[in-house]
This record gives structure tokens, C-alpha cells and sequence, in this order.
């Protein structure tokens, strides 16, 4: 009886253990910073290298960015490490296993069988338009925690958590904020060149034309996702256009590959846009090149298929 209660309750703790390490992120809730403006220049959300969710990182970041619209963008990321047994524990676990016993195995199901320490880690990037890092913030701290027989977390770990990383992400944006005399001009300064680019595209676009800006072509989908949002942004922030949304391209595209149409060529492009009542589309494709990356950008007019534009951006 007592082997067969001391299998059960090593089991348990390994499954335990296992679920307990997988289902942290999920959990996370920051709370929304109260903080003053700190006149980091606006960037954009890099969602495919963060492993926190935009609404998450609106939350992380409110009221922290202002002054004009840069180019460029920022990343979250959090860990959650277990790096070994908390005070205790040894005493813990002699506790659970003399409950076990008493209750017949049922206490298994309500006692905790161990305690850690779990080091969380909160990492905030800052990155110029052409994706170089300009300015990094990494904190962490520790804290302890009963592990129990459930793969759903108590609401007191859940709460540990929580206020741990809204504590590290204040640090890290008091860090950043200490830094944005430097910070500032080198996104300056590689906005007004990828700027200067994409003003001469859109010379050729008349003012208040429906514009839709479709997604890039290249080898790497997350830069080309980074880029288009920089380009999107851009023509945003001219406030010259009628920029059609993101979502409202992103479901006429899904429509037409559904349809088994080819989306491989100038010719589906325009179709793209003809479906969105766009007058002009916007394109591109990145390639790697010896020295860097290359962007070939092209503003096509729908209705006559002709190129209005087309610039080339190294970086």
C-alpha cells in the first residue's frame, strides 16, 4: 500500500511538472503602465519575433512611446526558468507524503508536493527601420512557488507572475527612457533615409488615392512582414491616402487562393486590387544581397496596370 502511494505520488509530480512548465504563458496578464511619456519616438509592434500578443504588448508599452511617427520596431519577450529547489521544499514533500498516507492517497489531489524558484526574465528591443538593434533592456528576478497535482495554476502563482513581469517591464522602460537621447537620433536617422526612398515612389501617386499595399514576396516571411508594416506605416502617416486595411486585404487575398487562382504575379496582384476598389497597389519583393537585404517597391495603377513607380532600398 505505502510503494503503491509513493508510485502514485512520483507520477504525479512528474505530469504535474511538465504541465506546470507549459501553460505559464498563456496566463500572463500585464498590467496596463501608468507611467508618464518618456519621448521614445512611436515604432510598431514586432508581433513575429515577440512571444507575447499585440494587445499584451499595448498594454506593456502604454503611454511610453511619443513625438513624431518613426520607422521602425520594438519586441517583447518573456521567460519563465526553473532554477531549482526553494526553501523548504525537502519539508514540503515530507508533508505531502505523511498527507498522502493519512488520507488514503487523497491527499495527493489538494497538497503541494514541491517548492521552486523560477527566474522570470523580461527582454524589450528597440529597432531602426533598416532592423538593426538600436537599444535593449533585459531585467529579471525570482520568485517561489508550490507546485501542486494540476496542470491549471493556483491564482497566487498567477499573481506572482503577473506582478513580476509588470515590475520587470517598468524597469526596462525606465532603462530605455534613460536612453533616448541616444536612441532618438539613430532611428532619426534611418527613417529619413528609407523615408527619402519611399517619397520619391509616392510622387508619382496622386493625393487621396485608395491604396492598398500588399504583402511582400522573399525568402523570409517575418522581414517581410516587418518591412510591410514599415511601408504601411509610412503612407499612413502621410495622411495623403485612403489606406485600405490590412484585414480587409488579407481576406480578399484568402478568397482568391481559395479559389485556386495563382497569387504569384504582377496580374494577381491587380486582381487583388480591382477586388478592393484599390486605384493604386503597392508591391514588393526582398531578396538577400551580398551586403545586406534588398527591397524593390513598385506602385502599380490598377486601372491601366502601368508602373507609376518603383524604388530600390538597400539596408
Amino acid at each position: 500500500m505505502f510503494k503503491r502511494l509513493l508510485s502514485t505520488l512520483f507520477i504525479v509530480i512528474i505530469v504535474s511538472h511538465a504541465a506546470h512548465a507549459q501553460n505559464w504563458l498563456s496566463q500572463v496578464n500585464i498590467s496596463p503602465s501608468t507611467a508618464g511619456n518618456s519621448s521614445i519616438l512611436r515604432l510598431n509592434f514586432d508581433s513575429a519575433n515577440s512571444n507575447i500578443s499585440s494587445a499584451q504588448a499595448s498594454r506593456a508599452m502604454s503611454n511610453f512611446f511619443s513625438g513624431i511617427d518613426a520607422l521602425g520596431t520594438y519586441r517583447i519577450t518573456l521567460s519563465r526558468q526553473r532554477i531549482g529547489e526553494a526553501s523548504g521544499s525537502t519539508a514540503l514533500f515530507a508533508g505531502t507524503l505523511i498527507g498522502t498516507i493519512a488520507t488514503a492517497g487523497l491527499g495527493v489531489i489538494f497538497l503541494p508536493h514541491a517548492r521552486y524558484n523560477y527566474r522570470l526574465t523580461a527582454r524589450i528591443d528597440i529597432l531602426d527601420v533598416d532592423g538593426q538593434l538600436v537599444a535593449s533592456s533585459t531585467k529579471n528576478n525570482v520568485y517561489a512557488a508550490n507546485i501542486y497535482n494540476s496542470s491549471r495554476m493556483r491564482d497566487s502563482e498567477i499573481k506572482k507572475i503577473n506582478d513580476g513581469f509588470t515590475a520587470l517591464i517598468r524597469q526596462a522602460r525606465e532603462e530605455l527612457a534613460r536612453e533616448r537621447t541616444n536612441i532618438n537620433p539613430r532611428l532619426i536617422a534611418a527613417t529619413r533615409s528609407f523615408e527619402l526612398q519611399l517619397d520619391n515612389l509616392a510622387l508619382n501617386i496622386p493625393s487621396h488615392t485608395r491604396l492598398a499595399i500588399l504583402p511582400l514576396s522573399g525568402p523570409d516571411p517575418t522581414e517581410n512582414a516587418r518591412m510591410l508594416s514599415e511601408i504601411t506605416q509610412y503612407f499612413l502617416s502621410s495622411n495623403r491616402y485612403f489606406v485600405l486595411s490590412r484585414q480587409n486585404i488579407d481576406q480578399v487575398m484568402n478568397e482568391i487562393l481559395f479559389q485556386g487562382t495563382p497569387f504569384v504575379d504582377q496580374n494577381s496582384s491587380v486582381q487583388v486590387g480591382r477586388f478592393l476598389g484599390a486605384r493604386v497597389i503597392i508591391i514588393g519583393h526582398l531578396e538577400n544581397v551580398s551586403n545586406g537585404r534588398q527591397l524593390v517597391v513598385q506602385a502599380i495603377d490598377v486601372e491601366t496596370t502601368q508602373t507609376l513607380g518603383m524604388v530600390t532600398i538597400r539596408y
